[in-house]
């Protein structure tokens, strides 16, 4: 007896789709056993002023934790670098798109 899972990948974009499908299998016959699906969006690349994100790495240096949720105040300057503070505004670090992650 052993398992045997098929997995699939879609990509579209920045979105990739997975589909597994698991069966156990016998000496005659394969037995179903469990369907997963996963959707993996991609990093965000632009950020919208006024929204809230979750702080998911550090690229830029930024004083922020990572599990942080911070609100961006400013638009993207030359280097792509948005302004964000904490929602009860006592601080904010400039951030990058990839450093975060919608909520």
């Amino acid at each position: 007896m052993g398992y045997v899972t098929v997995t699939e990948s879609e990509y579209v974009g920045e979105v990739t789709k997975t589909t597994s499908i698991t069966f156990e299998c016998f000496e005659d016959f394969l037995a179903y056993v469990e369907k997963t699906r996963n959707v993996v969006k991609g990093p965000l690349t632009k950020l919208e002023v006024g929204k809230e994100y979750r702080v998911i790495g550090n690229s830029n240096g930024h004083e922020f934790k990572v599990g942080d949720v911070v609100r961006i105040t400013g638009a993207a300057d030359a280097e792509d670098e948005y302004t964000a503070e904490y929602l009860d505004h006592s601080d904010y670090w400039y951030v990058v798109a990839k450093d975060l992650e919608e909520i």
